[in-house]
Order: structure tokens, then C-alpha cells, then sequence
């Protein structure tokens, strides 16, 4: 028989860690002399224990590591299997944040802040009253929504907390000048009421959300890094970017204290053979 000290020098487990290994039921001494407490290990638990320190080299926490003792070889093989699995997931994740870390190091010089604020996000789904309108440039875009919140006044429904502002370019007409623009206020769900306007429930949806501060044209180079940011993810966009305004002229904030969000749809890249 080997007394503790002995058996913790043969394994390498520290004697506080044998003493806790006891308590939880995992490795238990062989014999406890009741008189004064020594604690006996036989010869054949070394390998118990060095089965232990395997298990717990491999990522295994102790719960598991005491299920897989009393395991069958096939049931074992089943849960390292699950571990890997594991492994290769939590590998992704840090092979995705690497690249995230060195393009952000990498474009820092060229974008400034906007490399620390893109994340993946998901929009709720909401119900909003919305105006579509082809206009002549992005300023006109006041008048829509000068437009909208009289109709919501109308409907009674401005003056809540539950309103957010949405605008939306669904595309633009170059040789023309034209902008296909719709502008949003989200409302309570239950809002009823007959309007010229458009009642549209938003589906959830996962965005690429980047909240910038200062003018709005900077939208080309939010576009352009977050296309970067997609490479080595499961995303890519999947539709036109979403405008959501935080502080806007509306506030009166000179253009430098803008802060808007904007939110790129995506949907999940298609798998190439």
C-alpha cells in the first residue's frame, strides 16, 4: 500500500487534488485508517490516475472524466468523438476572431473606427408604417420623412418610445439621378388605423451592424470593409443595407455628432462542391 505523499509523487497529482478527487467520488483511497486519518492507495490505482490525467489533458471536466470510467470502450469512443467535434468548433471560432484581429490591424489606417464596430447581430422582427418614394438626392430624403411622421401624427402614434427610424436605398438609377428610398418607423404591433401609407411586418432577420459617428457618405467605406469582414465567415450580404438613425439632423447635432447604425442583411453563403 502506498501512503498519499507516495502515491501523490508516483502520479504527479498533488495531494490537495487526491484529497478532492476523494470528496467528489472520482479516485478514492483504497484504505483510511479511522485513528488518525492516513490515507492508503493501492499499486494498480496508478493507472486510474494517470487514466484521469489523460482525460483531463484531452479537455475533459471531472463530471465527464467520472462518467467515462465507468464507460464501455464504444461509449468512450463516443464521447471523445463529441469532444472533437467540439474542438473543431471552438478552433473555427478562434481561427475566425485571428482573422478579424489581423484585418483590423491591417485596415486600421484606412478605416479608422469603423474596424471596431462591425459584429453580428440579429434585428427583431417588427411591425413598421413605411413611405417609398423615388427622389433626387439624399437630402430630399427629409422630405419623406417629414411626410411620414405627419401620418403617423395623424395616427397617433409619434409621440411613443417604441418608434425606431429606418431608411432603406433599394437601388439607384445613375443615368437618371434618381433614388428608390423607402424610410420606416417601427410601431406597436397592435396599431390599427387606415392610412395611404404602408403597414409592412419585418421578418428577423442576422445583420452586419456598424455604428459610425460623422457623415453620412461614409456608407462606401462601411460597405467595402464589411465585405472584407464576411470573407471568413458562414455570411455574405444579402440585400440593401439598412439605415438606422441614432442622432440625426432631426436632433439638431451638426453632421460630425451623427451616429448612425447601419445594418447589412445577410444570409448564409452558399457551400461550393
Amino acid at each position: 500500500m502506498l501512503r498519499i505523499g507516495e502515491f501523490a509523487s508516483l502520479t504527479g497529482i498533488s495531494i490537495h487534488m487526491l484529497r478532492n478527487y476523494d470528496k467528489i467520488g472520482l479516485l478514492s483511497p483504497a484504505r483510511i485508517e479511522l485513528s488518525n486519518g492516513y490515507r492508503f492507495y493501492e499499486a494498480a490505482q496508478i493507472l486510474q490516475a494517470r487514466q484521469i490525467q489523460i482525460l483531463k489533458d484531452l479537455g475533459f471536466g471531472l463530471s465527464d472524466i467520472s462518467a467515462m470510467l465507468r464507460c464501455s470502450d464504444e461509449e468512450r469512443k463516443t464521447k471523445i468523438q463529441t469532444k472533437i467535434t467540439e474542438r473543431k468548433r471552438e478552433r473555427a471560432n478562434i481561427d475566425r476572431q485571428i482573422h478579424q484581429m489581423e484585418l483590423a490591424a491591417e485596415q486600421l489606417g484606412h478605416f479608422g473606427d469603423i474596424v471596431f464596430s462591425i459584429r453580428i447581430a440579429r434585428l427583431p422582427a417588427h411591425r413598421a408604417i413605411s413611405l417609398r418614394r423615388s427622389i433626387g438626392s439624399f437630402e430630399e430624403e427629409g422630405m419623406l420623412w417629414g411626410e411620414l411622421d405627419r401620418e403617423c401624427t395623424r395616427l397617433g402614434i409619434l409621440n411613443t418610445d417604441q418608434l425606431d427610424s429606418y431608411a432603406i436605398t433599394h437601388g439607384i438609377d445613375l443615368e437618371n439621378k434618381r433614388f428608390d428610398t423607402e424610410v420606416q418607423r417601427t410601431i406597436p404591433v397592435s396599431t390599427t388605423g387606415s392610412t395611404a401609407l404602408k403597414y409592412a411586418d419585418v421578418p428577423a432577420m442576422e445583420v452586419a451592424a456598424a455604428t459610425i459617428k460623422g457623415a453620412y457618405r461614409r456608407i462606401s467605406d462601411i460597405s467595402g470593409y464589411v465585405y472584407m469582414y464576411l470573407e471568413n465567415t458562414e455570411y455574405e450580404i444579402g440585400g440593401a443595407p439598412i439605415r438606422r438613425y441614432v442622432l440625426s439632423p432631426k436632433d439638431g447635432c451638426p453632421e460630425r455628432d451623427y451616429i448612425t447604425e447601419y445594418l447589412f442583411p445577410l444570409k448564409k453563403r452558399q457551400k461550393t462542391a
